[in-house]
């Protein structure tokens, strides 16, 4: 598995407003940034190879022959951080230097769609004597390829590509409001925070 491709999303926002030498007030930019909640979000794309060898033996000792199945697959995984959860115990001001705290990196959105699966056709062999790969047998194996994807989301790079592009994101959006100074506060142990998403059935393709 490998992580292929990771990109900003970026909503450009044109604001226009005569700051004061004191800079906005705490009310003003909460109002703001949660005005464009999940704006700042991340994009990665992986790519990952399904493996399988189903052996046949006969009395379970004597092995005949292997049944194999092998594709490529792709998801797409997009993070953010949820702005609107953002308080004013997270906001500190003074005059045109800000301090943000922002709230944990969650996963919105996992895309494993039957589209990208391609059966490796020179390295599949599912059907032997006495010994075939069943549809079903092969929609495990994609089931099990999303979970091993899943569970290595945070050893992606995924989080620290979060944090960066948060970091542009909200830069971008307080100096337009007026502050000079900013400083935005990732939590030390910040960690995606994974919310269970049903895997649809119709996501997987009969072969």
């Amino acid at each position: 598995m490998r992580w292929v491709k990771n990109s900003v999303l970026l909503t450009a926002i044109a604001l226009s407003i005569n700051a004061c030498n004191t800079g906005p007030d705490r009310a003003f930019v909460i109002s703001k940034i949660k005005n464009v909640a999940k704006l700042a979000t991340t994009e990665t794309v992986v790519n990952k190879k399904i493996m399988a060898v189903k052996d046949k033996r006969i009395l379970f000792v004597i092995k005949v022959n292997s049944a194999t199945f092998m594709a490529d697959t792709e998801a797409t995984i997009k993070t953010g951080i949820d702005l609107s959860r953002i308080t004013s115990d997270d906001v500190e001001i003074n005059g045109k230097q800000i301090k943000l705290k922002v709230p944990p990196i969650e996963l919105l959105n996992f895309s494993y769609p039957a589209e990208k699966f391609v059966v490796d056709q020179e390295n599949t062999d599912s059907k032997k004597l006495f010994n075939k790969i069943s549809t079903t047998e092969i929609d495990e194996f994609y089931q099990k390829g999303e979970m091993e994807i899943r569970s290595s989301l945070q050893y992606l790079g995924i989080i620290e590509a979060t944090k960066k592009n948060t970091r542009i994101f909200l830069e971008g959006l307080l100096g337009n409001i007026g502050f000079e100074e900013i400083d935005i506060i990732f939590n030390p142990q910040h960690e995606l925070a994974i919310r269970e998403l049903v895997v649809n059935e119709n996501n997987f393709e009969e072969n």
